[in-house]
């Protein structure tokens, strides 16, 4: 798992121009994705901020990816889930991971075509309670 987390993060960071996918290795409740989603679309919209960027989101049809787009759009962005042209420039490409790193640890990193990325870690027990962020967020602009 470990390794495919590696090469998750080096494939994101490698392709900061061109087209990549989201990758949710784990599920989580609508209440923790709601929490991530939050959490994350509030720093994007610092450094690319809505009504002002069309993004395309690349989402997985699972809890996660349906909140990053209806808080984007909630927010105000333009979102567009189908793939621009290659030519697009406008458009700010979006992916996300979320993968298990440890029995208790969720890693999840969002990364932009524009070469934005940030990520953080979330503890998550298996009780009914909801993901708590445990580090600061890492940034890269």
């Amino acid at each position: 798992m470990k390794t495919l987390l590696v090469f998750s993060i080096l494939f994101l960071t490698s392709c900061a121009k061109d087209f990549y996918d989201s990758v949710e290795n784990i599920r989580v409740s609508e209440t923790d994705a709601q929490i991530i989603a939050s959490d994350f679309v509030e720093k994007l919209s610092k450094k690319h901020p809505p009504a002002k960027n069309r993004l395309y989101l690349s989402r997985v049809d699972k809890e996660l990816g349906k909140e990053f787009e209806k808080i984007l759009r909630d927010k105000g962005f333009g979102v567009s889930t189908i793939r621009p042209d290659k030519d697009d420039k406008k458009t700010i490409n979006i992916a996300y991971i979320i993968d298990q790193i440890e029995p208790k640890k969720v890693f999840v990193r969002l990364a932009a075509s524009s070469g934005y990325q940030v990520s953080t870690l979330y503890f998550k027990d298996d009780k009914k309670t909801s993901v708590r962020r445990i580090s600061g967020f890492t940034i890269l602009e």
